[in-house]
């Protein structure tokens, strides 16, 4: 018998390949990984507090296939290891 997964939609990750940007006004980051319901991007330490949680975010993710896509969504999770969820 497998174990279920405890996530019921599918999660694309950038690790070891070329990632997409999320680009805010003021800020570009690296997208880690994303799925229909969110994304998870890496915020700089140096950045820090560029995003808290509850803010409101509208950006542009740029995928390197040079397509782009625009999302607003609110910051739900930010973790000591400098990601955040939107």
């Amino acid at each position: 018998m497998t174990t279920p997964s405890r996530r019921h939609l599918p999660r694309l990750s950038f690790a070891g390949r070329a990632a997409p940007r999320l680009e805010t006004p003021g800020h570009t980051y690296q997208v880690l990984d994303l799925s229909p319901e969110g994304l998870r991007f890496r915020v700089a330490v140096d950045e820090r507090p560029a995003v808290t949680i509850g803010d409101v975010l509208r950006a542009t993710i740029h995928f390197p296939a040079d397509r782009s896509v625009e999302i607003e969504g609110r910051v739900l999770w930010d973790s000591t290891a400098h990601l955040v969820y939107l």
